[in-house]
């Protein structure tokens, strides 16, 4: 049941069918509360839909419990983006690349935000 899910999370998520994917990340949370990755997946979700401040709530509570989480780091850099908060979506990334040197998406999105990109 559990693997299933999370497929068709993925699935969904790929398709950019945010809100199925939402469903399906949220019923996961629910059968395992402790499962980061699902909590990242909601985030991933809410941050197209527009809802990217839910998405920080969710990410903070998450590198509350890891830290060292980097996709959480990823994502909540994402989020701070989306918001306009370039300065700590910034923080996000090099928080990435202090836990994993040359992690490649942080790089791109460093560069990205220096560059004046959106």
């Amino acid at each position: 049941y559990v693997p299933a899910r999370v497929s068709l999370a993925e699935f969904y998520l790929i398709q950019q069918r945010f809100e199925e994917a939402l469903v399906q990340y949220q019923a996961l949370g629910r059968l395992r509360p402790e499962d980061l990755a699902a909590q990242v997946g909601m985030a991933q979700c809410l941050i197209p839909m527009g809802r990217a401040r839910e998405a920080v709530a969710i990410l903070e509570g998450v590198l509350k419990s890891a830290p060292g989480f980097i996709p959480a780091h990823l994502h909540l850099g994402l989020a701070y983006r989306a918001l306009g908060e370039t300065e700590q979506a910034a923080a996000q990334w090099r928080e990435v690349l202090r836990l994993d040197p040359g992690n490649p998406v942080a790089s791109a999105l460093l560069a990205e935000v220096a560059g004046g990109k959106p």
